[in-house]
């Protein structure tokens, strides 16, 4: 063989291994990403479903709240997990859509169940509501549809604090709305607020 043949059999040779090596480093480019790889969402997908860092959408597209978190359980699910934490809350009512005196049930932006407690602590004496259901007793629990909603109840329900009769603690989990008593010491109240973190 001759000098020139040689050297374009060589040359032949290392671009064949030059181009399966390329074919190699982009196959395996394409398969399951390593731990800590950033993976953009597939084409089609829906932003915030599943998808860590990216905020979920708000209004009707949020998907309901997975097994496990309390907007998965109803108000007097919740109420129950409170007592049986070792609070001393004694459950009251379970509102309908008519025994709901601010007829929120139900409703776009409203809760989807609420349910009423009794604090064991809270002495009724002075106190500006005593009625059946009453905040002032306990609190209550509201479930939403969305975080978003309990949001927005509690920015509601805050602005109405320069009423003294209507002053009250509230803590927000995801789409859990919990409505303490005012009559509580804050260090009682808080208590609730550190147990709602673990329900579910």
């Amino acid at each position: 063989m001759r000098d020139t043949d040689m050297k374009n059999s060589v040359s032949r040779t290392a671009q064949l291994v030059l181009l399966c090596t390329l074919l190699v480093a982009a196959c395996s480019s394409s398969g399951t990403p390593s731990a800590g790889t950033a993976v953009s969402p597939a084409a089609g997908s829906v932003p915030g479903v599943g998808q860590s860092g990216i905020n979920p959408p708000t209004g009707s597209q949020v998907a309901p709240a997975p097994a496990g978190t309390p907007g998965a359980l109803s108000a007097s699910e919740l109420v129950t997990q409170l007592r049986d934490s070792g609070l001393p809350v004694t459950p009251t009512i379970v509102y309908t859509t008519t025994t709901d005196s601010e007829h929120l049930l139900g409703r776009p932006g409203g809760y989807i169940s609420k349910a009423a407690f009794v604090d064991g602590r809270v002495s009724r004496d002075g106190l500006p509501d005593t009625s059946a259901g009453s905040v002032w007793l306990g609190g209550s629990v509201e479930v939403f549809r969305t975080p978003a909603d309990a949001q927005q109840r509690q920015r509601f329900l805050t602005s109405q604090g320069s009423d003294p009769a209507k002053i009250e603690y509230t803590y927000v989990r995801g789409p859990v709305l919990l409505r303490v008593s005012h009559k509580l010491d804050v260090s009682y109240a808080d208590g609730y607020g550190k147990i709602l973190q673990r329900t579910g």
